[in-house]
């Protein structure tokens, strides 16, 4: 699979959104391995945890929103996707961060 901007979904039909530069599989691996060691790394992990959700396979839930180049901070893209679900209260709150699209 692709690195970019994607997409994590839940049962509760949340989202979380994240950028990487590594295959999708890669990153959904890390996701995984932080929720088994109990390591709140990122929104997506801190909201299973938080919530005592499963997680469902690759398959189910992951899905790549656009292909970019990741830099060393948030793409304008990536902000798109964020505020988008954010409005649309389809966002994970823990992945909020009150920050206003520059698009």
């Amino acid at each position: 699979m692709n690195s970019g901007i994607y997409e994590l979904t839940y049962a509760t039909c949340k989202l979380y959104v994240g950028q990487t530069s590594r295959s999708l599989k890669q990153r959904y691996q890390k996701h995984v391995r932080y929720i088994k060691q109990n390591g709140a790394q990122s929104a997506y992990v801190l909201h299973i945890l938080n919530n005592k959700y499963e997680y469902g396979p690759i398959n189910n839930t992951m899905y790549l929103l656009s292909q970019v180049n990741k830099g060393p901070s948030p793409v304008p893209f990536e902000q798109f996707y964020m505020q988008s679900h954010y409005h649309h209260n389809i966002m994970v709150p823990e992945q909020y961060t009150g920050e206003r699209n520059p698009i």
